[in-house]
This record gives C-alpha cells, structure tokens and sequence, in this order.
C-alpha cells in the first residue's frame, strides 16, 4: 500500500507539472490588457474667485457726456463697489471641453459738491456683465503636461444710469439719463497646465480677437496647490484688454491686478 501510494503521489505530481508546462505555452489572461471603456465619463470643474483689479482707459459710456480718461486702482473701485460675482465652469467629457467665465460688476459711485449756495449731487449705477462661452479640445495630455485650444465668444453687456441734481435756493433742478449697450466678440485661445508633483501645479491660459470689438485680449498666469482631489486653491494675475467703439459710446480699457480662488472638482 506504501509503494502504491508512492506511485500515485508520483503521478499525480507529473500530471500536475504537466499541467503547468501546457499552461504556460498558452497566453497568460493576467498580461492581457484591460480592454478599453467604451464611454468615458463627465468630469466637471467650478471655480469662484475674487479679482482685485484696477481699471485704466478711456470711456464715454453715458453719451452726451465727454469721453474721460479712468485710472482707477482696486481701492478706488472697492470704495464704490456694490457687488460682484465672478467664477468659471468647466465640463470635460475624454478630449472635449466646455469652458465658461463669467463676471457681473456692480458699481455705485456717489458725488457731491458745493460751491457757495449751489450744490450738485450725482448718483450713478453701473452694471457690467461679461461671459466667456468657449469650447475646447486637449491636444496634449502627459503626467506633467497638458495644453487645451479653445474657440467660441464673449459677450458684454453694460448698463450705466446717472442722476444729477442741482439745488440754488430755493430752486431745485435734477435730470436723469442713461445708456445701455451690448456686443459679442469671437475669440480663440489655449490653455497650457504643468503639474509639479501631486499638489503644485502652473497654468496660463489666454484669449485674443475681435469682431464687434476692435480688439480685446485676457490672459492670466498663476500656480494652485490641491488640498484633496477634490478642492484647490489658485492664485495669480489676471490683464484683460478691450476697445469698443460705436458711435459716440467708447469702452477703450485694461484691467489688471491679482486673483485668487478656490475650485471644486467632481
């Protein structure tokens, strides 16, 4: 029974060794690549952010006024501010992008001024919105590196109303008037990211052209630093230049200053 259970140990062995070396003639499932999805899924990006920019230019937004020349900083316009919203929203679906900006401003300048017995009084309320609608492609996709081009348009709209009053005792005059224009722009651009490590990033990204416009441009440059997966903080500078003219309305200005956010990924 020893010698019998000997040879069948023996065997069953050599089965199993025979086993293995057919096996490995065959392809091996485990190498065999995972075949590829096929749909890839939405990825979506918010950000909100604060841009602390000064304003420089000439404007004539309220014609029959005079064009004035506006130089502006961030404090000057902070003291006068009464509202802001500003933030961008992507989606991205493989290579293919949406990408949009938006800024709404609302600014609330008040004057008075008194020389001897006359006074004279101005209340104005300004409200611009700009929105960026732009779609995109990822030409280059690496570990560290990536570049987006995009194509699409920017619309602005701004609304100016000014309310004068002038007091002589005991006559009192006031008037009020105001102008409203909208326009869209089409504009290209690209966008270029460098990843440093897991939480350090670069990106510039801009967009330049034209239509309604003369000529408008926007570019900014700034490093973010990822908390998670899901929240990073960004911070940089930001230059946007535009100059319309139609008739005797004229927006021919540049703002410039810094920006920071925070983004939300999912």
């Amino acid at each position: 029974m020893r010698i019998v259970g000997t040879l069948l140990g023996a065997g069953l062995l050599a089965c199993a060794g025979a086993s293995a070396v057919r096996a490995a003639d065959l392809p091996s499932m485990a190498a065999a690549p995972a075949p590829a999805p096929m749909f890839t899924t939405w990825e979506f990006t918010a950000t909100a952010y604060l841009w602390a920019s000064g304003v420089k230019g000439t404007v004539a937004t309220v014609p029959p006024l005079p064009a004035i020349s506006v130089d502006a900083s961030f404090g000057d316009i902070l003291k006068n501010l009464g509202g802001a919203l500003m933030g961008t929203f992507e989606a991205k679906h493989g290579r293919f992008i949406l990408f949009n900006d938006f800024m709404l401003t609302v600014l609330k300048p008040e004057g008075s001024r008194a020389k001897g017995l006359v006074n004279l009084s101005a209340d104005i309320d300004s409200i611009s919105v700009l929105g960026l609608f732009a779609a995109g492609y990822r030409v280059v996709e690496g570990a560290q590196f990536t570049l987006d081009v995009f194509a699409g348009a920017r619309a602005f709209y701004m609304d100016t109303d000014i309310s004068v009053r002038v007091a002589v005792p005991p006559f009192v005059r006031g008037d009020s008037f105001g102008e409203s224009k909208a326009w869209v722009d089409a504009v290209g651009g690209a966008r270029m990211l460098y990843r440093f490590d897991e939480r350090w990033t670069a990106s510039l990204i801009g967009f330049a052209g034209g239509g309604a416009s003369k000529y408008q441009w926007d570019l900014f440059g700034g490093v973010g630093y990822a908390f998670n997966r899901n929240w990073l903080a960004t911070a940089g500078y930001r230059a946007f230049k535009v100059d319309y003219r139609d008739g005797s309305f004229i927006y021919d200005v540049l703002q410039h200053g810094p920006l920071a956010g925070v983004q939300y990924r999912w």
